[in-house]
């Protein structure tokens, strides 16, 4: 247990670090355009980013590669036989419903989050045909009903800090490109860089 622990910390590591200069150039391309992103923003957007290859990691991205079609296209059949997994699905994405209407007050709502959530968990369902995993229908709900229900977390404990905490960690603009760019750059790592390095 301690040794896959320490693999996922591993693999989560390396692909952070290779997306890490992906970050930096974009924050210091908007300060070269004046919209500056304030510290605190930076530095839970960095924190959002290890989330995020962290959660590829756990599913399994940036293992070597080759060409597995092991789909799961029933719904709720695994639900019932695997409650764990189901479990550790929602709590899985439950911190990308929190960190993003932190981070940008464009995805306060309920269908944007359910929109992000499904698009990345599908992303990770596509690449993992091509890595050691099972496509599954199952994932992809369970993975959005996380994220929905971390932005409920949030509604119920973040929403009540006063506006300038919330302003000092959110992005005026361009939101939409940041969250792409952050997911981009951490896909491409892991996918990419972080399992050439092993070579």
């Amino acid at each position: 247990m301690l040794e896959l622990m320490l693999d996922l910390l591993d693999r989560a590591a390396r692909g952070f670090l290779f997306a890490l200069p992906a970050a930096i150039f974009w924050f210091a391309a908007l300060c070269f355009r004046k919209r500056r992103r304030t510290a605190q923003h930076m530095g839970l957007s960095l924190v959002f980013l290890f989330y995020l290859s962290g959660v590829l990691a756990m599913t399994g991205i940036g293992r070597p590669f080759g060409f597995f079609l092991r789909l799961a296209l029933v719904p709720f059949v695994d639900m019932i036989k695997g409650p764990v997994d189901t479990t550790l699905n929602v709590l899985l994405f439950l911190p990308l419903g929190v960190f993003l209407p932190i981070l940008y007050a464009e995805f306060d709502g309920i269908r944007q989050i359910a929109l992000c959530a499904f698009a990345l968990s599908l992303a990770i369902e596509l690449t993992q045909m091509f890595g050691f995993g099972i496509t599954d229908v199952n994932d992809l709900m369970t993975n959005t009903a996380g994220a929905c229900l971390g932005l409920f977390l949030y509604r119920a404990v973040w929403k009540r800090k006063n506006a300038e905490q919330k302003t000092k960690l959110q992005a005026a603009s361009l939101s939409r490109m940041e969250v792409l760019l952050l997911t981009a750059s951490v896909f491409l790592s892991m996918m990419v860089f972080a399992p050439a390095w092993l070579r």
